[in-house]
């Protein structure tokens, strides 16, 4: 609540922080200039009523060689999560840039897939551990494995250098 006398609570509004974990440590003459270099923030998403309670959690951490935390991860109140995003529009959103890295690194260690994508349940897009492709499978036998009943596959293809080719096998 807002305010410091019992009974003049103001309602909490929309981005007050209304919980906080952190962490400090001490630096060989304070400790952290007494604030915390890595916290988590319970945050208020709207104006609190008897019926609404929208909240956020947003995760905060330090970076070598600086002194200032940054937002590096949020769940915000639709429960989507945003790595290098503090307003994430799917369920997972990853937003940043790396030198000399991927976005994202999937390592798959095992014999399963790396990387399924699906639709209401059904496999679209599949990448395999053996680096296969599948588009419309899930075991792709080849490099790129496209699976769909003519008519329904539409393949375009653009080479401006006149060298590409496609090749179609049926049933081999």
């Amino acid at each position: 609540a807002r305010g410091t006398a019992y009974g003049s609570e103001l309602p909490v509004q929309a981005g007050d922080v209304i919980g906080h974990i952190g962490w400090r440590g001490w630096d060989g003459t304070n400790y952290s200039q007494n604030l915390s270099r890595a916290y988590i923030h319970g945050v208020a998403e709207e104006t609190f009523t008897t019926t609404t309670y929208g909240t956020s959690l947003r995760f905060f951490t330090t970076r070598n060689g600086t002194s200032t935390a940054l937002e590096r991860i949020t769940i915000n109140d639709a429960g989507n999560i945003g790595i290098g995003s503090t307003t994430p529009v799917g369920l997972l959103n990853v937003r940043g840039a790396r030198t000399g890295q991927a976005l994202v690194q999937l390592d798959e260690t095992g014999n399963q897939a790396i990387f399924t994508a699906s639709a209401s349940g059904t496999p679209r897009f599949t990448i395999q551990n053996d680096g296969n492709v599948g588009i419309g499978t899930t075991a792709p036998k080849e490099n790129l494995d496209i699976s769909a009943l003519l008519p329904d596959l539409g393949i375009t293809w653009t080479d401006t250098s006149n060298y590409g080719r496609v090749l179609f096998y049926e049933n081999y």
